[in-house]
């Protein structure tokens, strides 16, 4: 791979700069903290102080608190697929599942897929595994079937990497047929797929396609090739490090073992605190409003670009997420723009963080979840100026 973690850092580097400075930021990948259930956060970590401290403060069981881990399992079932509280691990966000993944599955010099632009962090991960990176063409309906299957032909992978459900930094949401069908191609070709999923109940209109972990109890063979990775950090709060893990049932007590050499087991009375949450119905009564406000943003930035720069840029409209990816037509290096961007107090990240190799570097990544609208329309008018020259 071609990335090395400075350009990764590019991302923290504007939205610390952004946070210094002021202006209007759409660069961190951040939910908006005023959207954070201050009010039900304290009670549910009151509750712990109150009548379970002594255990939440404790050792405790390596996967993780047995009650929140039946919460997850009952949020990641399905009709197709139904999951028990014995498969589920809780992680220190869903980052750590992607590590531990990576610690169990691969080994320096293997060969992993992933359809790019790609997490950034998870490139980091591969990175410092000194794994051989590939990118999988891709376009608006996720990544494109005959373009694995090439690349199947020439490599044999250890395991793709994907965001299927309003990925960042794209905004893509893979096709439920094309979902299918990386399973099936998984299973033919042995190969496991990581499924990363922290964004699919983000949707605006209508809900994403089912989850690859759903699918595979449709697909034969599926279930011993996927993991599944999710996180609340952007349907309650990222500093929780609230994740958890899926893995396949021949695999799970390794990656078990992965885990508890990193840190034994996540932050319990976090746990406890979330599962208290939890349990008073916070966590349905308090996601519409994310949706509706992340929403309404999503459409204010659509029609700001559309109003300024339909002339100068190619977007989309994302259908849920966070996000909005934009190219520049008349080509050139997005990080070029950032020194005139931030002298009009308006701040993004440019698209070469996001690749492996062979950055598209006319693009960008704008993230509409932190801005009002006002402050988003604002911002495109700027952003428009620099555009201009």
């Amino acid at each position: 791979m071609d990335y090395s973690p400075e350009l990764g850092g590019i991302i923290y580097q504007v939205a610390s700069m952004a946070r210094r400075a002021g202006g209007i930021s759409f660069a961190g990948g951040y939910p908006d903290p005023a959207l954070f259930d201050t009010e039900g956060l304290a009670a549910a970590f009151n509750q712990v102080f109150r009548d379970s401290f002594r255990v939440a403060l404790q050792y405790g069981e390596r996967e993780g608190h047995p009650p929140l881990r039946a919460r997850l399992a009952a949020f990641s079932s399905t009709p197709s697929r139904t999951v028990a509280a014995e498969e589920v691990i809780i992680a220190n966000g869903g980052q750590q599942g992607i590590e531990t993944a990576v610690r169990v599955l691969t080994r320096r010099g293997d060969t992993v897929f992933m359809d790019s632009p790609v997490f950034p962090t998870a490139l980091q991960a591969f990175h410092l595994a000194g794994l051989n990176g590939i990118s999988v063409a891709k376009d608006r309906d996720g990544l494109i079937p005959e373009s694995l299957e090439a690349l199947l032909k020439v490599h044999a992978p250890k395991l793709i990497y994907v965001v299927p459900s309003y990925s960042n930094p794209d905004g893509s949401v893979l096709a439920l047929e094309r979902r299918r069908r990386l399973l099936e191609l998984a299973v033919h070709y042995r190969f496991h797929v990581l499924e990363d999923d922290p964004y699919s109940r983000l949707w605006f209109d209508t809900p994403a396609p089912p989850s690859l972990l759903a699918l595979s109890g449709e697909v034969p063979g599926a279930r011993d090739w996927l993991i599944h990775v999710s996180s609340l950090s952007k349907l309650v709060a990222p500093g929780l490090r609230v994740g958890w893990m899926i893995p396949p049932a021949h695999l799970r007590q390794e990656f078990v073992w992965t885990k508890l050499a990193t840190d034994i087991h996540s932050a319990l009375p976090t746990q406890h605190a979330v599962e208290n949450y939890w349990a008073a119905g916070r966590m349905e009564a308090h996601l519409p409003k994310i949706r509706a406000t992340y929403a309404g943003r999503a459409r204010a930035m659509h029609a700001a670009l559309a109003e300024h720069l339909a002339d100068r840029l190619d977007f989309a409209a994302p259908q849920g997420g966070m996000f909005m990816w934009c190219r520049v037509r008349a080509g050139g290096d997005a990080r070029d723009l950032m020194d005139a961007a931030r002298r009009e107090g308006v701040y993004f990240v440019p698209g070469v963080a996001f690749y492996p190799r062979d950055a598209d570097r006319a693009t960008f990544r704008l993230s509409f979840a932190t801005t009002p609208e006002d402050g988003i329309a604002e911002g495109i008018r700027r952003l428009s100026r620099v555009l201009a020259g």
